[in-house]
């Protein structure tokens, strides 16, 4: 029972106005006992977090009830079919529900005649929304209400063909939940970055399956959401950002075709818009960034205060971030990492995120000079069990921690960190380029005497040889995690990240 103290808490949270007056007025009926639980309504209303205690010695005992979670218990139960009710028939999927119950309510009181009115009613609405997964519970009714005569006999055959129609598209749901869980499994193992043929192989596999070429086989709107985000997700892996664009932009407009489908999907509403702007960035499209972004952070203002929100900020503040870091606008992305601070502790169930965060905030206090605090976050990072699972983040923190010595002056540290970085990607078939490059070029300045001139020469050759990687398709993603060039320029000319990046706005200006 006491599970569903915060489920009670964030229950009432996220109700309307409208929706707690109705459960006051009408949608609570429990007899003389009514006035008792409205008291602990209005408590539960009034707090801004959650506090067991205070509910405890207020309402427990002499306050009212022998037990506060029975209480509880019992109240969630209430409030949800008062919301239950006064929200019936808003949507289409509670509209078939409902229908669906009274054709079985009168199928079962023998009222055949009813239940044909109202089963010829309930199919229109199916075939009018898409719903068809609500079809395979009228089958069985109407079967039964079938004549056995000869006009009978012929209406059987295009029942069957009907329920026939309906399996195959239950089936390509069932196709497309596989292809998700196989693009899934791709992602989580070899994270965002290609680097390996088998990889690329294997995105190619699933990207010519004939389902993410037709969308018209995916009527269901979860079906046609998760088409658009294996599209989208598969494409971006492999750099095809204007195509993976096109399908995130048609995740956003299935979800806002309908008024109710953002509110009823809230969750995957905001993740296809943030995977949009993910695109976006990817893409280069920093003016409809900045738009889209405003107007999800108008949306989420208006959400009720709930762990959810929090959550959702923190989505939003990490995008920001990253689409700063790219702009180079440092200092911009530092004060967001800021408050991208604040929302981590909502990620311990989401390692992926967490993982993501924390090197985004490593990588904002590195280009702003604060170089400690970057090693603080990186030695952290290192330290998480869960970073071995995301190979993309694992490699690009390794990478950083070997700069930062290289900034700190830790030169013992640097050839002992350097050669447990190459133990680590010995055990990987296929690398970077750009991470080839790089470890070749620590191994060399670690012998290089302490000469200025002959160090700005080796990092010199380093941008010389990492320049042409910028251009191909498949290792300039590596670039987004790490911004080499900038970092080149600044240890070249013995200047700050900030200032070589003003510099090179400044030079991107004039030549536009």
């Amino acid at each position: 029972m006491a599970a569903y103290s915060t489920d009670l808490f964030e229950l009432i949270r996220s109700m309307s106005a409208t929706e707690k007056a109705y459960f006051k007025r009408y949608g609570y009926k429990n007899g003389s006992r009514r006035k008792d639980y409205l008291k602990l309504f209005d408590a539960l209303e009034k707090q801004k977090v959650y506090g067991e205690p205070a509910l405890r010695k207020k309402y427990e005992g002499n306050g009212g009830f022998r037990s506060l979670s029975a209480a509880k218990n019992h109240l969630f139960h209430q409030v949800l079919s008062s919301l239950i009710e006064y929200n019936a028939n808003k949507t289409a999927e509670d509209q078939v529900i409902r229908q669906l119950q009274e054709v079985w309510f009168l199928r079962n009181r023998g009222m055949d005649k009813a239940c044909s009115k109202r089963l010829n009613s309930t199919w229109k609405t199916i075939q009018a929304t898409g719903l068809q997964v609500f079809s395979p519970g009228l089958f069985p009714v109407e079967s039964a209400l079938i004549p056995y005569t000869e006009a009978g006999y012929q209406e059987r055959f295009e029942s069957l063909d009907r329920e026939l129609g309906n399996l195959r598209d239950l089936q390509n749901l069932t196709e497309i939940r596989t292809l998700y869980a196989k693009m899934t499994q791709i992602v989580t193992t070899w994270g965002v970055i290609v680097r390996d043929p088998r990889h690329i192989a294997a995105v190619e596999e699933l990207l010519a399956h004939p389902l993410l070429k037709d969308e018209g086989l995916a009527r269901m709107f979860e079906a046609k959401s998760m088409l658009h985000g294996i599209n989208k997700i598969l494409n971006q892996v492999i750099c095809r950002y204007d195509v993976a664009l096109v399908h995130a932009r048609k995740a956003v407009e299935l979800h806002e075709r309908t008024p109710e489908l953002p509110q009823r999907y809230q969750r995957s509403y905001l993740m296809a818009l943030f995977n949009m702007l993910n695109d976006l960035v990817g893409a280069g499209q920093f003016g409809e960034f900045d738009a889209l972004k405003d107007r999800i952070g108008t949306y989420i203002s208006q959400m009720p205060d709930s762990e959810f929100k929090i959550e959702s900020e923190a989505n939003l503040t990490c995008r920001i971030v990253y689409k700063e870091m790219l702009e180079r606008n440092y200092q911009t992305s530092w004060l967001a990492s800021e408050s991208l601070k604040k929302g981590l502790r909502h990620f311990d169930f989401q390692p992926h995120l967490n993982v993501q965060h924390r090197y985004l905030i490593a990588c904002a206090n590195f280009y702003t000079g604060r170089t400690e605090e970057a090693q603080t976050w990186v030695a952290d990072l290192l330290s998480d069990p869960h970073l071995e699972s995301f190979r993309d983040y694992l490699a690009f923190s390794l990478m950083l921690n070997l700069i930062i010595h290289l900034e700190l002056g830790n030169r013992e540290h640097l050839a002992h960190a350097r050669e447990r970085v190459q133990k680590v990607f010995s055990k990987r078939e296929i690398l970077f380029e750009l991470e080839q490059v790089f470890l070749a070029f620590l191994k060399g300045f670690e012998r290089l005497p302490d000469d200025q001139t002959l160090r700005k020469q080796a990092f010199i050759e380093l941008r010389d040889q990492l320049q042409p990687l910028r251009e191909d398709p498949f290792e300039r993603n590596a670039f987004d995690y790490f911004d080499f060039e900038i970092w080149l320029e600044a240890r070249i000319n013995n200047i700050t990240m900030e200032v070589a990046a003003a510099r090179w706005k400044k030079n991107r200006i004039t030549k536009n």
